[in-house]
């Protein structure tokens, strides 16, 4: 048997209809973080394929030659026979600078032999290189001689492990 409806009475609504738009909402939110993980995904996926913007130019050989060899000469040069001349302490902080940078050039990769021991070396020739620009900017001849023996013991332990003999 059918029961009439008062048309004057409401429908009472399910308990979860109230839910919708909270439930909307949520699931707006789960589609937008997952659309953002797949996008980080894709973007972290292809980071390894891209190539790197240096472009080496000189073989470690060279860098050793041509920078990373004058740069430390000048300044066990220094450490014998301290610079006179406002201009001679100058140059000897450039080739301090020099050598920390051929440090970083010989970490790049292509030329990095290994990515543990051969950074450890070029970081420790670097710091070293760096005592010795600040020793040089003090104008300190005393510390410019300590810190020559510090670059002297990191060029050969390198040289030790990587160069052949």
């Amino acid at each position: 048997m059918r029961t009439q409806r008062d048309p004057g009475l409401q429908q009472s609504t399910p308990r979860w209809a109230h839910a919708m738009p909270l439930i909307a909402a949520a699931g707006f939110v789960l589609l937008l973080s997952n659309a953002s993980i797949t996008a980080a995904r894709a973007q972290r996926a292809a980071a390894p394929q891209q190539r790197s913007s240096f472009r080496l130019a000189a073989s470690i050989q060279q860098v050793m030659t041509i920078i990373t060899v004058p740069a430390s000469d000048a300044i066990f040069q220094a450490a014998g026979e301290p610079p006179k001349t406002e201009d001679a302490w100058h140059t000897l902080q450039n080739n301090a600078l020099l050598l920390a940078e051929s440090g970083n050039l010989l970490m790049l990769p292509g030329r990095a032999r290994d990515n543990a021991e051969w950074a450890k070396q070029s970081r420790a020739m670097t710091d070293a290189a760096m005592l010795a620009f600040d020793a040089a900017k003090a104008k300190n001849s005393e510390k410019l001689a300590d810190v020559g023996d510090k670059i002297y013991a990191t060029c050969e332990a390198c040289h030790d492990k990587y160069m052949a003999k």
